[in-house]
């Protein structure tokens, strides 16, 4: 299709990059200078934290050793061991299983001769 070469022109004006607010970014840094940002970025967040997380250990430390004459620690109850094999949970454990099997087995039957 031909066109006149003043139409053709002002395609092309109309199409210019001032037109499209055209930006020129700068080029997309490389996979390893973004890999060493993020750790570099990491590494500071962490020492930042663990920064955080012994200064408030530190005022724990220091709280807790001020009120430490003021209160005992209480005693800790000992609980009677239970001294059940491994085994043994395991067969009792098989053992509640086949019986709620069978148990869903009788509803089963008695429903399916309350339907007939």
């Amino acid at each position: 299709v031909p066109i006149a070469p003043e139409i053709q022109e002002q395609i092309v004006q109309d199409d210019s990059p001032q037109v499209f607010n055209v930006v020129d970014y700068p080029p997309a840094p490389t996979i390893e200078k973004a890999r060493e940002e993020q750790q570099s970025k990491q590494q500071e967040s962490d020492n930042k934290e663990d920064s955080h997380e012994k200064e408030e250990t530190e005022k724990e430390e220091t709280v807790g050793e001020k009120e430490s004459p003021l209160t005992q620690e209480p005693k800790l109850e000992e609980l009677p061991l239970d001294l059940n094999s491994l085994e043994e949970v395991q067969e009792q454990l098989e053992k509640t299983k086949e019986e709620v099997i069978e148990k869903d087995r009788q509803k089963i039957l008695e429903l399916n001769i309350e339907r007939e």
